[in-house]
């Protein structure tokens, strides 16, 4: 397969990969923190209000931006064969822009959104695989 081709299918199928994480860890902080409900109450507005979250429910946000992060660039460096500082700089900047996005159409605490500009790229930066140095 073509390398540009295989590097650009590694990014989407990161992308998507950090979406799923995202999403299922999101959900089940959601039935763990709600007594084990996944559908919101009638009163589903507070879960447009960040700041109204609990501590625990802010945590578990920033738990599934940062799996997420970690995860599709993970998956996307797998499937790139090469290239893996850049495949993980792309997926984690998508979920860095996707979570800024989200700041701004919702409310959010402060300490949440400096933790998840710090967190997001570090746990991109985790997925890529360490080489040891060769003995001379």
């Amino acid at each position: 397969m073509n390398p540009i081709l295989r590097r650009v299918l590694a990014v989407v199928t990161g992308v998507v990969a950090s979406s799923l994480v995202i999403m299922a860890v999101e959900f089940a902080g959601h039935a763990v923190l709600s007594g084990g409900s996944l559908i919101p109450d009638e009163n589903h507005e507070v879960l447009l209000d960040a700041k109204s979250l609990s501590f625990e429910q802010l945590v578990s946000l920033l738990v599934a931006w940062s799996a997420g992060s970690f995860v599709g660039s993970y998956v996307g460096i797998r499937i790139a064969g090469g290239a893996e500082k850049m495949i993980s700089l792309l997926i984690g900047a998508f979920v860095l822009a996707a979570t800024v996005m989200n700041f701004f159409q919702f409310p959010h605490p402060t300490w949440l959104m400096v933790s998840a500009i710090v967190l997001i790229p570090v746990a991109s930066w985790l997925a890529i695989p360490r080489q040891p140095k060769k003995a001379t």
